[in-house]
């Protein structure tokens, strides 16, 4: 897909400003990346309600790939893990982060896909 973006950007001659200003170009790679999105995670719930079906598992947590109690708090760790990893790699260092607020709150969450 990035290559038939670039060719056409290419082809109309185009720098990526104007060629980003294109609105038709631009609905239609909307409509079919959320199309694909929405495929993939449809497939993806299938095969993992499937494999729970199929499997001897306790685990109450997970309904197919929806998390049921997942935590912000802890996505956001993860994240915070993961920049401060990029960060320090690439710079040397990274920003301390700190989150307020209530961290025991969950709610249902489709946490990885």
């Amino acid at each position: 897909m990035a290559k038939g973006a670039h060719d056409i950007r290419r082809m109309l001659k185009q720098d990526l400003i104007t060629f980003a200003e294109h609105n038709e170009i631009q609905t239609n790679l909307d409509k079919f990346y959320m199309s694909r999105i929405g495929i993939r995670m449809l497939i993806g719930q299938y095969l993992a309600l499937r494999k729970q079906m199929l499997s001897v598992s306790d685990n109450d947590e997970m309904i197919g790939l929806v998390h049921k109690r997942a935590s912000p708090h802890m996505i956001a760790l993860e994240a915070i893990h993961d920049a401060t990893y990029v960060c320090t790699r690439t710079h040397g260092d990274a920003p301390e982060v700190t989150i307020h607020g209530r961290t025991d709150l969950t709610f249902p969450y489709v946490s990885h896909c």
